[in-house]
This record gives C-alpha cells, sequence and structure tokens, in this order.
C-alpha cells in the first residue's frame, strides 16, 4: 500500500512535468518570437515583464518586452507566474546535474544548495583571475629587471 508521502512525491513529479511541457512550449514560441540567443536575456525579461505587470517597474518596457508581454495576456498567462515558471525550471535543470537522490530535497534546502554551488563558481572565478594577476605582475617585474 502506499503511503501519503509516495502520492505527495508522485503529484509534485506530475505537477512538475506539466510545468516543464509549459515552459518547454512558451520557451520556443518566445525565441521563434525574439529571435532569442540566450536563456539569460529571456529570463531578464520576463523580470522585467512581471514586475510591469503588477506595477513595481516605473521604466517602460522595451520594444521586445512589450512583445513578450502582450503575448503573454493575449493567452492568459500571467507574467509573474511565467517568470517564476522559468526559475524553478531552471533551478531543475541545475538540480539534474547532481545524483538521483538529490531530487528528492526540499526547496529551501535545495535553493541554499543552488546558492552555495554558485558563490563555489565566483570563488573559482576570483582565484583564477588572482593567479593570473600575479602571474601577469611577475612577468612585469621579471622583465623590468
Amino acid at each position: 500500500m502506499h503511503t501519503d508521502n509516495e502520492y505527495g512525491q508522485r503529484y509534485k513529479e506530475m505537477v512538475l512535468g506539466k510545468t516543464l511541457r509549459k515552459v518547454t512550449k512558451l520557451r520556443k514560441d518566445f525565441k521563434t518570437l525574439l529571435l532569442l540567443q540566450s536563456d539569460h536575456e529571456l529570463l531578464m525579461m520576463l523580470c522585467h515583464c512581471a514586475r510591469h505587470h503588477y506595477g513595481f517597474k516605473k521604466k517602460p518596457l522595451t520594444e521586445e518586452e512589450q512583445i513578450l508581454y502582450e503575448y503573454m495576456i493575449t493567452y492568459n498567462y500571467n507574467p509573474n507566474t511565467v517568470y517564476k515558471w522559468f526559475l524553478k525550471t531552471q533551478k531543475t535543470e541545475d538540480v539534474m546535474l547532481y545524483p538521483k537522490d538529490m531530487n528528492r530535497l526540499r526547496e529551501g534546502k535545495l535553493e541554499k544548495m543552488l546558492n552555495v554551488r554558485k558563490k563555489e563558481k565566483h570563488l573559482v572565478q576570483s582565484l583564477k583571475f588572482m593567479e593570473l594577476a600575479r602571474k601577469t605582475a611577475w612577468e612585469f617585474l621579471q622583465n623590468d629587471n
């Protein structure tokens, strides 16, 4: 017999699957509609549309953002919800890089792990930059003598 926890897990996976399908369809539509190159660019535009939808953004939307906003309103999508879907699927794609047992983490713990991962990436980039700067300074001092 199945426990409530198993049903809850199945329901979450089912909802996430539906969300992933919607996001995949919307991403394809947006990229063909606007000829976007990167997912980050699309995410930033969705953020502007979501903030504009609730009146948080005083700056007017750009032409591309206006097209995106009108598309979402025309097809009865809430821009803020679409933005949250894209963020959630981005986190899901990051989590898929981890082992399978990591997918059972709670969302709060998952966000902490992703933030730590992002900080580790920045730390590695900073260390590489510092090493390059030290190497360049050392070469400059060697050539100066």
